[in-house]
């Protein structure tokens, strides 16, 4: 089924200014955006969930396929599929079929985490590491893979062992962040695994020894080391405060807190998304706060420079299809955690999945920003000039009009540098559910051309 780019707002005209600085490289796939699938059978379902660049100049996207298998197939400079669907069988999804996370390695390998279910029905997390050739990489783990059961490391836990972010270290270690609990209520945990997949800590923070009486975490989705210490990122609800951003330093052999974390500040809601620590230790962070009427979430960038967090507005969404846009990147439940990348010159690129409201269940487009980080806080401004007064987004449409002009289900899961421009991958319904997913790509552009200096 061919499929075309749908840029948002969709009655905005589609003039020459507007197609050359749309944020979004329209020679790329299908004006803009690839839909991959099955080079031999197209109606295989290919949930994509991260791509890598590898050594060819092609890029390997994975993709999961069911609840108990994976694929990867290589993708060309023009969004082409360049090689056969190579598929791995795996441990039984124990959430969504296709909710999984990835991560690249400086050497084109890539890192998934999963969250599977036992043979005795137990939730577990499982990471895998890939091989250039998109086959478990043997070295690591057992076969390719790391399997971690939480209540081995934390009593009392109940069925969520959720990875919500993956980050991983300079050697090739893996930090896994988490959402450990139930679907009422979750608690942040973080795992630290060795290049070889050993486990360094596995922990469970319900709190911490400063937290207020009645408060909590909800969940930790960022990590980095530094210094030898880990630095976890995530969301807390504080008692007498409010749901906000924050930053704990562990011990990096034990996961041990070494020191009170520190909190986000100010009256609104802020749940804590995909995020990204920098070498000097600085960490940017995706966020969704919510507005004072309590229907919509809007996107931000939290930046932590020390023991000072900042937060950057970043613009409102258009409308879709003639509602509002509401963030998701404080949703776990709709595997929509958001995710940031350095582009180079002191810029990120935030990316995030929207939904409309009221209904804001279903991911529907993308949204991306392109924000310039300052010398301080003062400094931190989004960059205007990329897309539209600094911000994009697009949505793949198919033949089949879905709910009151609404495209079909999306939503982007990963972004990472190719070729010199960033992409960004993630996964689209061919009709009005995700039943038949299929891979999903969308190639950064932008009029300046900053990208052409290398990225950090």
């Amino acid at each position: 089924m061919r499929g075309f780019l749908w840029f948002l707002p969709a009655l905005l005209s589609c003039g020459a200014a507007f197609a050359q600085n749309s944020g979004i490289d329209r020679s790329f796939g299908d004006s803009g955006i690839a839909s991959i699938s099955d080079p031999k059978d197209a109606s295989t379902r290919m949930a994509g969930f991260v791509s890598c660049a590898q050594s060819s100049g092609q890029l390997r996207m994975v993709a999961a396929l069911d609840a108990t298998q994976i694929g990867s197939v290589l993708v060309d400079a023009d969004g082409n599929t360049a090689s056969n669907l190579t598929r791995i069988p795996v441990t039984e999804s124990a959430y969504l079929p296709d909710y999984a996370i990835g991560a690249c390695m400086a050497d084109g390998r890539i890192v998934i985490a999963r969250e599977i279910l036992s043979t005795g029905g137990d939730r577990q997390l499982q990471v895998l590491r890939l091989k250039n050739d998109g086959n478990l990489d043997s070295t690591f783990g057992l076969g390719g893979e790391s399997v971690v059961d939480m209540d081995a490391f934390a009593p009392n836990l109940a069925d969520i062992e959720m990875p919500l972010g993956l980050n991983l270290e300079a050697d090739g270690g893996v930090l896994v962040s988490m959402a450990l609990g139930t679907f009422s209520f979750t608690d942040a945990g973080l795992v630290r695994l060795a290049a070889n997949g050993s486990v360094r800590f596995a922990r469970h923070y319900a709190s911490f020894p400063d937290m207020p009486q009645g408060s909590q975490t909800t969940h930790a989705s960022a990590a980095g080391l530094t210094g030898g210490q880990v630095w976890m990122v995530g969301t807390a609800s504080l008692a007498g405060v409010g749901t906000t951003v924050f930053r704990a330093r562990l011990e990096g052999n034990s996961g041990m807190v070494v020191d009170a974390p520190i909190y986000g500040s100010g009256s609104e809601t802020v749940y804590a998304g995909g995020g990204r620590m920098l070498a000097d230790g600085n960490t940017m962070v995706l966020a969704a706060r919510r507005t004072t009427d309590n229907l919509r979430h809007l996107p931000s960038m939290i930046v932590i420079r020390g023991d000072a967090i900042s937060r950057l507005d970043l613009p409102e969404p258009f409308a879709i299809a003639g509602a509002q846009a509401t963030a998701l990147s404080f949703s776990p439940w709709t595997g929509a955690m958001g995710t940031v990348i350095p582009t180079g010159e002191g810029r990120f690129l935030f990316v995030d999945a929207l939904a409309r409201m009221p209904d804001a269940t279903a991911p529907l487009a993308a949204y991306l920003a392109l924000v310039q980080l300052g010398a301080s806080a003062a400094g931190d401004q989004v960059d205007a000039h990329y897309g539209i007064a600094g911000r994009t987004q697009y949505a793949w449409r198919g033949m089949q009009v879905c709910n009151d002009g609404a495209p079909p289900p999306q939503r982007p899961v990963h972004a990472t540098n190719w070729r010199g421009r960033p992409v960004v991958t993630g996964l689209h319904g061919r009709t009005c559910d995700l039943g038949s997913a299929r891979g999903l790509l969308a190639r950064v552009q932008y009029a300046a051309d900053v990208f052409a200096h290398g990225f950090e």
